[in-house]
Protein backbone atom coordinates (compact mmCIF):
# COMPACT_ATOMS: atom_id res chain seq x y z
CA UNK A 1 0.00 0.00 0.00
CA UNK A 2 2.36 2.34 1.07
CA UNK A 3 4.23 1.96 -2.80
CA UNK A 4 1.39 2.16 -4.43
CA UNK A 5 0.49 5.05 -2.00
CA UNK A 6 4.06 7.00 -3.26
CA UNK A 7 3.32 5.83 -7.27
CA UNK A 8 0.03 7.86 -6.68
CA UNK A 9 1.21 10.70 -4.91
CA UNK A 10 4.01 11.39 -7.63
CA UNK A 11 1.89 10.89 -10.31
CA UNK A 12 -0.43 13.76 -8.32
CA UNK A 13 2.90 16.11 -8.51
CA UNK A 14 3.26 14.91 -12.48
CA UNK A 15 0.24 16.20 -13.52
CA UNK A 16 -0.32 19.11 -10.86
CA UNK A 17 3.15 20.29 -10.03
CA UNK A 18 4.35 20.45 -13.18
CA UNK A 19 2.04 23.20 -14.45
CA UNK A 20 4.53 25.69 -11.86
CA UNK A 21 7.94 25.65 -13.70
CA UNK A 22 5.83 27.04 -16.98
CA UNK A 23 3.78 29.20 -15.00
CA UNK A 24 7.14 30.89 -13.60
CA UNK A 25 8.53 30.97 -16.65
CA UNK A 26 5.46 32.89 -18.22
CA UNK A 27 5.35 34.71 -15.24
CA UNK A 28 9.23 35.85 -15.95
CA UNK A 29 8.15 36.37 -19.86
CA UNK A 30 5.72 38.53 -19.25
CA UNK A 31 7.84 40.90 -17.45
CA UNK A 32 10.87 41.01 -19.91
CA UNK A 33 11.50 42.90 -22.28
CA UNK A 34 13.05 41.05 -25.50
CA UNK A 35 16.65 41.71 -24.45
CA UNK A 36 16.26 40.66 -21.01
CA UNK A 37 14.27 37.36 -21.49
CA UNK A 38 16.94 34.81 -22.02
CA UNK A 39 19.06 36.16 -18.71
CA UNK A 40 15.70 36.04 -16.76
CA UNK A 41 14.89 32.45 -18.27
CA UNK A 42 18.03 31.81 -17.37
CA UNK A 43 18.10 32.59 -13.81
CA UNK A 44 15.00 30.51 -13.43
CA UNK A 45 17.25 27.42 -14.85
CA UNK A 46 19.91 28.08 -12.26
CA UNK A 47 17.09 28.75 -9.12
CA UNK A 48 15.51 25.38 -10.44
CA UNK A 49 19.09 23.60 -10.63
CA UNK A 50 20.27 25.14 -7.58
CA UNK A 51 17.30 23.44 -5.78
CA UNK A 52 18.07 19.82 -7.08
CA UNK A 53 21.48 19.98 -6.01
CA UNK A 54 19.96 20.52 -2.40
CA UNK A 55 17.68 18.85 -2.67
CA UNK A 56 19.03 15.84 -1.73
CA UNK A 57 21.13 17.06 0.91
CA UNK A 58 17.80 18.36 2.80
CA UNK A 59 16.27 15.24 2.51
CA UNK A 60 18.92 13.20 4.06
CA UNK A 61 19.20 15.76 6.71
CA UNK A 62 15.20 15.41 7.65
CA UNK A 63 15.59 11.65 7.57
CA UNK A 64 17.71 11.67 10.38
CA UNK A 65 13.99 12.67 12.27
CA UNK A 66 12.49 9.30 10.78
CA UNK A 67 12.09 7.56 7.58
CA UNK A 68 8.88 9.64 6.60
CA UNK A 69 10.19 12.43 7.42
CA UNK A 70 11.25 14.33 3.91
CA UNK A 71 7.73 13.81 2.83
CA UNK A 72 5.99 15.54 5.51
CA UNK A 73 8.90 18.14 5.66
CA UNK A 74 8.93 18.53 1.85
CA UNK A 75 5.06 18.96 2.23
CA UNK A 76 5.48 21.91 4.84
CA UNK A 77 7.73 23.87 2.46
CA UNK A 78 5.34 23.76 -0.23
CA UNK A 79 2.50 25.07 1.43
CA UNK A 80 4.94 28.02 2.84
CA UNK A 81 6.02 28.45 -1.21
CA UNK A 82 2.43 28.61 -1.83
CA UNK A 83 1.85 31.32 1.12
CA UNK A 84 4.90 33.09 -0.03
CA UNK A 85 3.35 33.61 -3.80
CA UNK A 86 0.11 34.43 -2.50
CA UNK A 87 2.13 37.27 -0.08
CA UNK A 88 4.59 38.54 -2.43
CA UNK A 89 4.11 37.91 -5.84
CA UNK A 90 0.30 38.96 -6.79
CA UNK A 91 -0.71 39.29 -10.15
CA UNK A 92 -0.97 43.51 -10.70
CA UNK A 93 -1.80 43.01 -14.81
CA UNK A 94 -6.34 43.54 -14.37
CA UNK A 95 -7.70 40.98 -16.39
CA UNK A 96 -8.13 41.68 -19.76
CA UNK A 97 -10.38 40.14 -22.58
CA UNK A 98 -8.68 38.16 -25.37
CA UNK A 99 -10.13 37.20 -28.79
CA UNK A 100 -10.20 33.69 -29.57
CA UNK A 101 -7.32 32.21 -31.32
CA UNK A 102 -5.32 29.65 -32.33
CA UNK A 103 -3.55 27.31 -29.80
CA UNK A 104 -0.32 26.87 -29.22
CA UNK A 105 -0.02 23.05 -30.38
CA UNK A 106 2.93 20.53 -30.13
CA UNK A 107 3.89 20.72 -33.93
CA UNK A 108 2.92 24.98 -33.92
CA UNK A 109 5.61 25.95 -36.45
CA UNK A 110 7.16 28.77 -34.59
CA UNK A 111 8.71 26.42 -31.89
CA UNK A 112 8.67 22.79 -33.87
CA UNK A 113 12.57 23.54 -33.89
CA UNK A 114 13.28 24.29 -30.69
CA UNK A 115 10.78 21.09 -29.66
CA UNK A 116 13.02 18.76 -31.26
CA UNK A 117 15.92 20.69 -29.68
CA UNK A 118 14.87 20.17 -26.27
CA UNK A 119 13.90 16.60 -26.93
CA UNK A 120 17.09 15.76 -28.37
CA UNK A 121 18.61 17.66 -25.81
CA UNK A 122 16.81 15.85 -23.31
CA UNK A 123 17.24 12.61 -23.69
CA UNK A 124 21.19 13.24 -24.49
CA UNK A 125 21.23 14.44 -20.98
CA UNK A 126 19.27 11.98 -19.34
CA UNK A 127 20.93 8.30 -20.44
CA UNK A 128 24.13 9.42 -18.51
CA UNK A 129 22.07 10.40 -15.36
CA UNK A 130 20.48 7.36 -15.52
CA UNK A 131 23.59 4.88 -16.51
CA UNK A 132 26.66 6.51 -14.65
CA UNK A 133 26.22 4.74 -11.40
CA UNK A 134 26.46 1.99 -13.03
CA UNK A 135 29.53 2.87 -15.31
CA UNK A 136 31.41 3.61 -12.33
CA UNK A 137 30.90 0.03 -11.07
CA UNK A 138 31.47 -2.09 -14.00
CA UNK A 139 33.66 -0.04 -16.23
CA UNK A 140 36.06 2.23 -13.41
CA UNK A 141 35.63 -0.90 -11.02
CA UNK A 142 34.10 0.81 -7.79
CA UNK A 143 31.96 -1.27 -5.29
CA UNK A 144 28.31 -0.42 -4.89
CA UNK A 145 28.96 0.88 -1.30
CA UNK A 146 32.06 3.52 -2.65
CA UNK A 147 30.41 4.20 -6.02
CA UNK A 148 27.87 6.92 -4.80
CA UNK A 149 30.46 8.92 -2.90
CA UNK A 150 32.71 9.40 -6.47
CA UNK A 151 28.99 9.74 -8.80
CA UNK A 152 28.41 12.47 -6.51
CA UNK A 153 31.63 14.10 -7.23
CA UNK A 154 31.06 14.30 -11.04
CA UNK A 155 27.27 14.88 -10.57
CA UNK A 156 27.84 18.21 -8.42
CA UNK A 157 30.61 19.30 -10.93
CA UNK A 158 28.20 18.52 -13.54
CA UNK A 159 25.05 20.87 -11.56
CA UNK A 160 27.95 23.28 -10.26
CA UNK A 161 28.96 24.19 -14.14
CA UNK A 162 25.46 24.49 -15.84
CA UNK A 163 24.89 26.62 -12.66
CA UNK A 164 27.82 29.32 -13.57
CA UNK A 165 26.94 28.85 -17.50
CA UNK A 166 23.35 30.25 -16.33
CA UNK A 167 23.65 32.63 -13.70
CA UNK A 168 27.69 34.14 -14.93
CA UNK A 169 27.61 33.34 -18.92
CA UNK A 170 23.98 33.56 -19.56
CA UNK A 171 23.05 36.44 -17.03
CA UNK A 172 26.10 38.35 -17.82
CA UNK A 173 26.93 38.95 -20.99
CA UNK A 174 23.33 38.07 -22.32
CA UNK A 175 23.49 35.46 -24.87
CA UNK A 176 21.31 35.60 -27.78
CA UNK A 177 19.48 32.06 -27.18
CA UNK A 178 21.19 30.89 -31.26
CA UNK A 179 24.36 30.97 -30.01
CA UNK A 180 23.44 29.02 -26.70
CA UNK A 181 21.27 26.16 -28.87
CA UNK A 182 24.79 25.74 -31.56
CA UNK A 183 27.54 26.23 -28.27
CA UNK A 184 25.92 23.82 -26.01
CA UNK A 185 25.74 20.25 -28.11
CA UNK A 186 29.91 21.02 -28.64
CA UNK A 187 30.03 21.08 -24.67
CA UNK A 188 28.27 17.76 -24.68
CA UNK A 189 29.95 16.17 -27.19
CA UNK A 190 33.66 17.11 -25.77
CA UNK A 191 32.30 15.77 -22.18
CA UNK A 192 30.90 12.94 -23.24
CA UNK A 193 33.28 11.24 -25.89
CA UNK A 194 35.55 12.09 -22.59
CA UNK A 195 33.55 9.16 -20.83
CA UNK A 196 33.77 6.43 -23.06
CA UNK A 197 37.47 7.53 -24.69
CA UNK A 198 39.01 7.50 -20.80
CA UNK A 199 37.48 5.69 -18.42
CA UNK A 200 39.17 6.48 -15.31
CA UNK A 201 38.08 8.88 -12.10
CA UNK A 202 39.28 12.22 -13.33
CA UNK A 203 38.54 11.93 -17.07
CA UNK A 204 34.69 10.68 -16.20
CA UNK A 205 34.30 13.83 -13.84
CA UNK A 206 35.66 16.30 -15.80
CA UNK A 207 33.34 14.47 -18.85
CA UNK A 208 30.15 15.23 -16.25
CA UNK A 209 31.35 18.53 -15.80
CA UNK A 210 31.73 19.79 -19.08
CA UNK A 211 28.45 18.00 -20.44
CA UNK A 212 27.15 19.63 -17.65
CA UNK A 213 28.39 23.00 -18.76
CA UNK A 214 26.84 22.47 -22.11
CA UNK A 215 23.30 21.59 -20.42
CA UNK A 216 23.44 24.89 -18.79
CA UNK A 217 23.38 26.94 -21.74
CA UNK A 218 21.24 24.49 -23.66
CA UNK A 219 18.06 24.82 -21.66
CA UNK A 220 17.98 28.66 -21.70
CA UNK A 221 18.55 28.79 -25.13
CA UNK A 222 15.56 26.47 -26.70
CA UNK A 223 13.52 27.89 -23.39
CA UNK A 224 13.81 31.23 -24.79
CA UNK A 225 13.79 30.57 -28.23
CA UNK A 226 10.70 29.46 -27.38
CA UNK A 227 9.11 32.66 -26.00
CA UNK A 228 10.49 34.82 -27.96
CA UNK A 229 8.67 33.23 -31.02
CA UNK A 230 5.23 33.67 -29.43
CA UNK A 231 2.80 36.41 -28.38
CA UNK A 232 2.31 37.63 -25.09
CA UNK A 233 -0.61 35.60 -24.38
CA UNK A 234 0.81 32.34 -25.64
CA UNK A 235 3.85 32.41 -23.21
CA UNK A 236 2.49 29.98 -20.37
CA UNK A 237 1.78 27.23 -23.42
CA UNK A 238 4.94 27.93 -25.43
CA UNK A 239 6.54 27.54 -21.50
CA UNK A 240 4.68 23.93 -20.96
CA UNK A 241 5.75 23.01 -24.00
CA UNK A 242 9.10 23.35 -23.70
CA UNK A 243 9.54 22.42 -20.71
CA UNK A 244 7.78 19.17 -21.54
CA UNK A 245 9.96 18.66 -24.71
CA UNK A 246 13.27 18.07 -22.25
CA UNK A 247 11.19 15.89 -19.75
CA UNK A 248 10.31 13.51 -22.11
CA UNK A 249 14.12 13.00 -22.75
CA UNK A 250 13.65 11.19 -19.49
CA UNK A 251 11.08 9.11 -20.61
CA UNK A 252 12.29 8.21 -23.58
CA UNK A 253 16.21 7.41 -22.24
CA UNK A 254 15.49 4.30 -19.98
CA UNK A 255 14.52 2.47 -23.06
CA UNK A 256 17.33 3.27 -25.21
CA UNK A 257 20.09 3.37 -21.82
CA UNK A 258 19.29 -0.29 -20.48
CA UNK A 259 19.28 -1.88 -24.05
CA UNK A 260 22.81 -0.07 -25.00
CA UNK A 261 24.41 -0.47 -21.65
CA UNK A 262 23.42 -3.86 -21.96
CA UNK A 263 25.46 -4.39 -24.95
CA UNK A 264 28.45 -2.31 -23.42
CA UNK A 265 28.34 -0.03 -21.33
CA UNK A 266 30.29 2.58 -23.15
CA UNK A 267 27.81 2.45 -25.98
CA UNK A 268 25.43 4.65 -24.52
CA UNK A 269 27.56 7.38 -24.30
CA UNK A 270 28.95 6.96 -27.84
CA UNK A 271 24.84 7.33 -28.40
CA UNK A 272 25.10 10.70 -26.76
CA UNK A 273 27.77 11.80 -28.05
CA UNK A 274 27.13 11.48 -31.79
CA UNK A 275 23.05 12.67 -30.82
CA UNK A 276 24.86 15.74 -29.57
CA UNK A 277 26.96 15.66 -32.79
CA UNK A 278 23.21 15.78 -34.86
CA UNK A 279 22.03 18.33 -32.96
CA UNK A 280 25.02 21.07 -33.75
CA UNK A 281 24.20 20.87 -37.08
CA UNK A 282 20.17 20.77 -36.75
CA UNK A 283 20.93 23.67 -35.03
CA UNK A 284 23.86 25.41 -37.30
CA UNK A 285 21.07 24.77 -40.22
CA UNK A 286 17.71 25.65 -38.90
CA UNK A 287 16.75 29.17 -39.95
CA UNK A 288 14.36 29.33 -37.15
CA UNK A 289 17.48 28.82 -34.31
CA UNK A 290 19.34 31.31 -36.83
CA UNK A 291 16.58 33.91 -35.83
CA UNK A 292 16.38 33.43 -32.32
CA UNK A 293 17.68 36.09 -31.14
CA UNK A 294 16.83 38.78 -28.27
CA UNK A 295 16.54 41.62 -30.84
CA UNK A 296 14.55 39.99 -33.57
CA UNK A 297 12.20 41.88 -33.59
CA UNK A 298 10.90 45.23 -31.29
CA UNK A 299 8.63 44.37 -28.42
CA UNK A 300 4.73 45.05 -29.08
CA UNK A 301 3.98 48.36 -27.33
CA UNK A 302 1.72 47.25 -24.49
CA UNK A 303 -2.30 47.21 -24.17
CA UNK A 304 -3.02 50.45 -22.09
CA UNK A 305 -4.84 49.48 -18.37
CA UNK A 306 -6.62 51.57 -15.98
CA UNK A 307 -5.38 49.85 -13.07
CA UNK A 308 -2.52 52.31 -11.71
CA UNK A 309 -1.20 49.42 -9.88
CA UNK A 310 -0.06 47.56 -12.97
CA UNK A 311 2.06 50.55 -13.47
CA UNK A 312 5.30 48.91 -13.17
CA UNK A 313 4.71 46.91 -15.29
CA UNK A 314 3.25 48.41 -18.02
Amino acid sequence: PLYILLVLTRSLYGVLGSAGPPAAQAYIADRTERHERTAGLSGFSAAFGLGAMLGPGFGAATALLGKTAPFFSIAAVALLMSIVVFAYLPERTGPKERKPGARVRILDPRIRPFMIFGLTFGVANAIPIQTIGFYFMDVLGYSAARAPQFVSIGLTGGAGAALFAQLVIVQRYRVDPKWLMRVSPLLIVAGHTLIWTAPSLWPVVAGLTIAGFGAGLAVPGYSAASSLAVNASEQGAAMGLAGSAGAAGFIIAPLIAATLYGVAPQAPYVLTSLVAAGLFVFALASRAVGAATNARKPEAAPEPCDDPASAPYQ
